[in-house]
């Protein structure tokens, strides 16, 4: 079942009765413990608490519980008829519906700002308006007249793949109040020529007083890329262009953010969002570059890639709230996810474990099913990627004991509303291909690997927290 923010709940008595007690949002799989009060929790936010070696505890209460059950058919069907409002309701839409029901109208949802899809126009509409500001006539005139300037700029330009897409930044004005220095703002993937990018802007800044804007690549090259790269300001006056030549090769797979420390004034970013009817920042984003050709899926293509990778976003809900009074030891666990077809898991220990400095964070990587291979992960921090070997026959979970500050990822989550977003990466060389069905036995070669080089830097100038890579307790 789809999940939908508790404040979008159209009665807010009946919320705060229906909430789990851990994340204060409506139970995503609900369960209850057997306290005396028989609380209510989200089952992966209750799950960490019944790996208690002591006696249990129910973090609402604190009385003890012997175990997590099903809620009773009753508090489920509540659940599942719970009324919710449209997301949009501040633009003026009055949709009420189930969880099911409000997920879909979303999508279509009339009241919903858009910008319009013409190259270069960037206004920003209701859905509802869109089609009457298409369809006016000076309008229609003025796009008639810039499809044909894109059309000619890409004829000027053969060879080139282009994409060019609106990067918005919800409440952004509102948000500029809780946003501190060095806060971050992070955007949705954008994919061109078949990589994933992301583009983060430091609205505050770090040390000085303009903004800073990175963009970097989200789930592993899988190759040379040459792109340009123009950001502009929509209801500003900032348009930067930058040329890069990005490249991984098997010996250095090292992938570091490419942007403007000095973006423009946080002043012209406010400004442009209180252009925008919902107060929403956007920037149009441009990349181009030289086309890629299209090859067959044959072994010999496949042996060009020469590895493997993943990149995962991995949410820990509601961060903020349940992190403030975390206890040291107690990790957060991420959904298990793929890679190879082994299950595999990111635990996360926000008060720290054993080894952690006083207000760091613990970061691991935990296997769940038998993997006896070797290879590379990485979790981006302050816009940099450090990659880590690690031999899983030898071990089964890897990590760091300081790796992030507590406030440092309490900031964070309140930048998405409370929510963690965390990106990891694993990359491992692709096994060699080994035919079958010949009559023979099938030879096949793994690629020598660097036993030199434990961990690959694209930045020495690490900050002091960080240390050694270290096995779990």
């Amino acid at each position: 079942m789809p999940r939908l923010p508790i404040a979008q709940v159209a009665n807010a008595d009946e919320a705060e009765h229906l909430q789990c007690a851990i994340c204060f949002e409506i139970p995503e799989d609900p369960r209850v413990v057997t306290c005396r009060s028989m609380h209510m929790f989200c089952n992966k936010c209750i799950k960490p608490w019944a790996k208690q070696k002591q006696q249990k505890s129910c973090p609402c209460c604190r009385g003890t519980f012997s175990e997590i059950r099903d809620p009773p058919l009753a508090l489920k069907n509540t659940l599942q008829k719970t009324k919710y409002q449209c997301q949009h309701k501040g633009d003026g839409c009055k949709f009420v519906g189930t969880v099911e029901e409000v997920v879909e109208h979303q999508k279509t949802c009339p009241e919903a700002p858009v910008t319009c899809e013409v190259p270069n126009c960037d206004k920003t509409l209701k859905r509802k308006a869109m089609e009457s500001h298409k369809s006016n006539k000076t309008q229609k005139q003025r796009h008639e007249r810039l499809n044909k300037e894109e059309i000619d700029r890409l004829k000027a330009e053969p060879g080139k793949d282009s994409l060019l897409t609106v990067i918005r930044f919800p409440n952004f004005e509102s948000r500029m109040g809780t946003l501190r220095k060095g806060s971050r703002l992070q955007s949705c993937d954008v994919v061109f020529q078949g990589e994933r990018f992301c583009i983060e802007l430091i609205p505050k800044g770090r040390e000085r007083k303009e903004a800073s804007l990175w963009m970097y690549n989200t789930g592993g090259l899988s190759g040379k890329l040459s792109v340009t790269v123009a950001v502009g300001v929509v209801g500003g006056s900032t348009e930067v262009t930058q040329n890069h030549v990005w490249e991984r090769k098997p010996e250095d797979i090292v992938w570091d953010a490419r942007g403007w420390q000095s973006f423009c004034t946080t002043e012209e970013l406010i400004s442009a969002a209180r252009t925008t009817e919902d107060g929403a920042l956007e920037l149009r984003l441009r990349l181009s570059g030289p086309s890629k050709p299209v090859l067959d899926v044959t072994e010999e293509a496949m042996r060009e890639v020469g590895e493997d990778s993943l990149g995962v976003k991995v949410t820990f809900s509601k961060f903020a709230a349940r992190a403030l009074d975390c206890p040291r030891r107690m990790p957060f666990e991420s959904d298990a996810f793929l890679f190879r077809d082994c299950k595999f898991q990111l635990r996360l220990y926000p008060s720290g474990e054993k080894k952690s400095k006083e207000g760091h964070c613990g970061v691991y990587l935990v296997k769940l099913d038998a993997y006896d291979d070797t290879l590379f992960w990485s979790v981006p921090r302050h816009g940099y990627r450090r990659w880590h070997r690690v031999n899983f026959s030898e071990q089964n979970n890897t990590g760091f004991p300081n790796l992030f500050r507590k406030d440092e990822l309490i900031a964070s989550a309140l930048q998405k509303e409370g929510d963690l977003e965390l990106i990891l990466e694993l990359r491992a060389s692709r096994k060699s291909w080994v035919k079958v069905g010949d009559g023979h036995d099938g030879d096949s070669e793994e690629e020598d690997e660097d036993e030199d080089e434990d961990d690959l830097d694209d930045n020495e100038d690490e900050d002091e927290d960080e240390e050694d890579e270290e096995d779990e307790d």
